[in-house]
């Protein structure tokens, strides 16, 4: 949440001690006398993986949230839903959600949640081994697919792809839960399944784990814009826009930083978090494989225009094939309000900042 602080004064000439009230401001002043706003940023992952540095470690190292004259207070939470709920709730400000934690809190009122920046698209894929004979959505018939479990976006995703292939997914298909990273990479290597329904992440795991490259089995859902959004508070948004704009412009600049120099990214990240270095670190290509997640995550999912060309957008028409899609995959319940759930207002003042600037300072660091 944007934290009120509470000042205690004491007028010593006085000898009196004088409490003042707790603000409504939700700023305090920096060493510099700068005012600055603080925020609480809530992430949908415990562990706070690399795959988060562009918009946690990278603009909080290279000054970005500074140079917005924010203070960000980063929380890793265990589920999607949860994170946003404490959106909703006032405990947090900001996060990034997808699917029913996109949607569930939208509302047109003051602590409904808005998704003023949109992502690119999305990091869901189906996936085989890089020597599989599969090659199509229509070659896994008869097949085996594995993921985490048999609920969820990633299975409701898998489904929709083998419907692409012009199959049925109930009695074209089977379908195993397999966990992920070592249970899911031995079901490939014991024969249980042929492919399988994960994201991006899971996925690179698994064939790291199996020694071989994954080859998505690519459908026309795989480029859906805007599947998930970064959230706040409608009542933030219209009597704070500049602190809005600002904290998605520092996340801009980390993800074009990021994106330019993915090893630099990695090691601020885990300086940063060291909890989040994996234990195996030092290890010839652990790094480097984390790296190319870090790149890959943000090329699949976030870092890309609309057709206005700027950043986060998409058009009425996207957003419309794209909700659509996922009420048919029965990845949300109903079709959300999209006038309500999507305020686009602040696109150019987020967009407003140099890249190529950003780009070069990624390269020298």
């Amino acid at each position: 949440m944007i934290k009120k602080l509470c000042a205690v004064g004491t007028v010593l000439a006085a000898a009196l001690a004088v409490t003042t009230g707790c603000s409504d401001d939700s700023s305090t002043s920096s060493a510099s006398g700068d005012e600055v706003t603080r925020l609480v940023q809530v992430n949908a992952d415990p562990s706070l993986a690399a795959t988060v540095a562009f918009h946690t470690s990278v603009p909080e190292e290279m000054g970005y949230f500074a140079d917005e004259g924010l203070e960000v207070e980063v929380q890793g939470i265990d589920g999607a839903e949860t994170a946003a709920a404490m959106v909703q709730s006032g405990q947090a400000d900001v996060v990034q959600a997808g699917g029913p934690a996109m949607v569930q809190f939208a509302a047109d009122k003051p602590d409904g949640l808005v998704a003023v920046y949109l992502n690119k698209s999305h990091s869901f894929r189906v996936v085989v081994p890089e020597d599989s004979d599969i090659r199509t959505a229509a070659d896994l018939k008869g097949k085996t697919i594995g993921s985490v479990a048999l609920a969820g976006s990633l299975y409701q995703y898998g489904r929709a792809v083998v419907e692409q292939g012009d199959l049925d997914p109930d009695a074209d298909v089977k379908w195993l839960p397999v966990g992920y990273g070592t249970q899911a990479a031995a079901a490939f290597q014991d024969g249980k399944i042929d492919a399988y329904a994960g994201a991006d992440v899971f996925n690179a795991v698994i064939g790291s784990l199996i020694g071989s490259s994954m080859r998505v089995i690519e459908v026309p859902s795989d480029t859906l814009p805007a599947f998930g959004a970064w959230l706040f508070r409608r009542e933030m948004v219209e009597e704070q826009p500049e602190v809005v704009a600002g904290f998605i412009r520092a996340t801009l600049r980390g993800m074009i930083f990021t994106d330019a120099n993915p090893a630099r990214a990695v090691d601020i990240h885990w300086k940063a978090y060291p909890s989040s270095k994996p234990t195996d670190a030092d290890k010839d290509g652990v790094a480097e494989f984390w790296q190319d997640v870090v790149q890959e995550r943000l090329e699949l999912t976030y870092l890309g225009t609309g057709e206005d060309g700027l950043y986060g957008t998409a058009s009425d028409e996207q957003l419309t094939t794209t909700f659509e899609f996922q009420v048919g995959a029965e990845m949300l319940p109903e079709m959300p309000d999209l006038d309500v759930l999507v305020d686009l207002g602040l696109a150019e003042d987020y967009n407003d900042f140099d890249a190529d600037e950003v780009r070069a300072e990624a390269e020298a660091s």
